[in-house]
């Protein structure tokens, strides 16, 4: 049995059809429940103000109770009214319900987020009823012990071959690149030696086919929800706060956002989502794209950031905003002035640590492991708060770990190296070369200007030294496009 399994049976998902879950721990996050009950066929809500409830109640369900429709309510002291309490099928999940014989003060203190992998070690555990101090061992020591964590890689590497087989959309591929992200980072931390060769190819060939076919879509998707591609950001951001940083950590990936993610617990006002980069996934395209709200088809210096401060300030008087109200900055120590409504902020930590890995994606883990205990983001992030604003939290592309194919030579001056993932040709340049290489594709150039032709890598292959391991970005892969889009409250409301 799973955990899904033992929620489902919980909370009698598909026999019951108004569900309310009181969710003191979380679970329903940790577990990612929204995705479970709406795939079940419920509509999805989280219980916050109980005359905004109400309103809802009486104008959606009060007549309509066939409807089927799950409730979490975070708060356990929180009023629910008797005739709405009475309508729905009410469940108290907390560690204390799944896991009888932990100390639920020793889990609370470990700030665990991942349930899944709890789970499987606690079924494993044949023992009786352990004290704090036991239960802090049994965290520390047994999840992560080789059996249990090759149990729970394969569990994932299940749920990523089921999600395969449905029809794809943006949010499925978040979903595989969320649960891929934490199968590499089990790998590359050394906790894990299940074979993922064969997923991940899967995955590569998957991932191609729907971005050459549905990729030159995205732009055009609303962004109510969340802004599915970087030159939408700021357009979001506008409607979401009036104080607000944009924090890009360039390069961050989804398996480095894993690493960074636990050196910020507890942090509750923490809302996880996603964003695609710019195609080919580097900095001067992507981040730019992002900073001055623009799709690089309208970018006049194509793979130049020189002009990035300036699009940023552009972009933001264009929209309203004084001179003295715009602030951008680079690292952990930058001093934002008190007046100062929006901000943009780069982190080159983790991009710096890719370009001068010589270790690989191993190396690139404990690299980015080692900056997130140092906790200069989280001090960031908590002076941020601090001071009232809410925060953004990105990247503008991410890494993946790729082999040499063999280097392009007497290009001329009429290529731009963009990375070692991808190039990109004037019209009249000869490409007969890398057009005929092996691991190598064209890519129809979607939000790009046309005067270009653009080659990019195959899989993990890479344009260096052939047979050469490194890590590097600028390609199409999962791993690369799709990164972490974070919102974090701030503490003060202006």
């Amino acid at each position: 049995m799973t955990i899904y399994d033992e929620l489902r049976e919980k909370l009698a998902i598909g026999f019951v059809d108004q569900i309310l879950m009181f969710d003191g721990d979380g679970i329903a996050a940790k577990c990612d429940m929204r995705s479970v009950v709406i795939e079940a066929g419920y509509e999805f809500l989280i219980y916050t103000d109980p005359l905004a409830f109400r309103y809802y109640y009486e104008l959606h369900l009060r007549n309509q109770m066939d409807q089927k429709i799950f409730v979490v309510v975070h708060d356990p002291q929180a009023y629910i009214p008797y005739d709405i309490r009475k309508a729905f099928y009410v469940v108290d999940i907390n560690y204390a319900s799944l896991f009888c014989n932990l100390d639920t003060a020793a889990i609370r203190d470990n700030n665990l987020s991942d349930m899944k992998l709890l789970y499987i070690a606690y079924q494993n555990h044949y023992g009786g009823k352990l004290s704090y101090k036991r239960t802090h061992h049994f965290v520390n020591n047994n999840l992560n012990e080789l059996a249990i964590v090759n149990e729970y890689v394969s569990e994932l590497m299940g749920d990523i071959r089921s999600l395969l087989m449905q029809e794809h959309s943006e949010d499925l591929w978040y979903r595989i690149a969320s649960l891929w992200a934490i199968i590499n980072h089990k790998l590359h931390a050394g906790l894990s030696d299940v074979d993922v060769e064969i997923l991940a190819k899967e995955i590569n060939t998957a991932f191609k086919y729907w971005m050459l076919e549905h990729y030159k879509g995205l732009s055009s998707n609303p962004i109510s929800a969340g802004p599915v591609m970087m030159h939408r950001i700021n357009d979001y951001i506008r409607t979401k706060s009036r104080k607000a940083v944009l924090l890009v950590i360039d390069g961050m990936s989804m398996e480095n956002w894993v690493s960074l993610k636990q050196s910020l617990q507890p942090i509750t006002n923490m809302h996880e989502n996603y964003v695609f980069a710019l195609i080919p996934s580097i900095t001067s395209i992507s981040r730019k794209a992002m900073f001055s709200g623009k799709l690089p088809v309208h970018h006049e210096h194509l793979f130049s950031l020189s002009d990035e401060k300036k699009l940023w300030v552009a972009y933001w008087r264009d929209n309203g905003y004084a001179t003295n109200d715009i602030f951008y900055g680079r690292g952990f120590d930058v001093e934002i002035p008190y007046n100062t409504r929006i901000a943009g902020i780069v982190i080159n930590h983790v991009d710096d640590s890719m370009h001068g890995q010589v270790f690989g994606s191993e190396g690139m883990n404990l690299n980015v492991s080692l900056f997130a205990n140092r906790g200069q983001l989280k001090q960031l992030i908590d002076r941020l708060t601090n001071e009232g604003f809410d925060i953004f939290l990105t990247a503008d592309h991410g890494n993946i770990e790729a082999v040499g194919l063999g280097k392009i030579k007497t290009e001329g001056l009429n290529t731009e190296s963009t990375s070692q993932r991808a190039r990109a040709y004037r019209d009249f340049a000869d490409t007969d070369k890398i057009r005929n290489m092996e691991g190598v594709f064209q890519y129809p150039g979607y939000y790009l200007p046309k005067d270009y032709t653009y080659f990019i890598c195959e899989g993990n292959y890479a344009f260096a030294d052939k047979g050469k391991i490194i890590v590097c970005h600028g390609g199409m892969s999962l791993e690369e496009v799709i990164v972490p889009f974070i919102e974090i409250r701030g503490d003060k409301v202006e």
